[in-house]
């Protein structure tokens, strides 16, 4: 990841985030295999009480998700995965820097793939947040081949200025509300 993850969870602490995701990560594993194995278990030993137990957890799961989305919905309006994608791809920007390996990889890999470069309403400005290297005003992953030195100056020539939200709003979409509607299936 290139950084040091100390284990503790203090506001003073820069890698807590990291850590508290890694907790998050290992708990939501460990009820999942859980979850999984009372599925697949109570069906093949036929016990009615794995079975039930698994079928109490999956409608309260269920109604979690569907309760999530009518508050996303009350909260931000009919908008509301445009919204909230928006904002989080706007705060993350600020993390982006040399320090942070897995943030600095995963833009660059996104940006060059999606061959985008701006962010919602504020477009390429939301890169003066971002810990760039000097001078630059966007990162080199903006940029279209064989323009290397894009970054000083963005251009419509030379960058990808293109919004990324659009390009990742149905990958959003299907994975919100798609969830729900695999839970009501099974």
């Amino acid at each position: 990841m290139g950084r040091n993850i100390e284990y503790n969870l203090q506001e003073s602490n820069p890698s807590a985030i990291y850590f508290t995701i890694i907790i998050i990560l290992l708990v939501l594993l460990s009820f999942f295999s859980l979850f999984t194995c009372l599925g697949c278990c109570g069906t093949a030993c036929k016990s009615s009480c794995m079975i039930g137990s698994f079928i109490v957890i999956e409608f309260v799961l269920f109604g979690g998700s569907v309760g999530g989305l009518v508050f996303l919905h009350y909260k931000y309006g009919l908008d509301a995965v445009q919204e909230i994608l928006d904002q989080e791809l706007s705060r993350s920007v600020s993390s982006y820097s040399q320090d942070s390996v897995l943030i600095k990889g995963a833009w660059d890999w996104f940006l060059v793939t999606a061959q985008c470069c701006g962010v919602g309403v504020e477009g390429i400005k939301v890169w003066s947040r971002a810990d760039l290297k000097p001078n630059y005003r966007v990162p080199q992953a903006c940029c279209k081949p064989n323009y290397d030195e894009c970054m000083y100056e963005p251009g419509f020539e030379t960058t990808n200025l293109s919004d990324c939200i659009p390009i990742l709003l149905p990958f959003s979409q299907a994975l919100i509300y798609g969830l729900p509607v695999l839970m009501l299936i099974s």
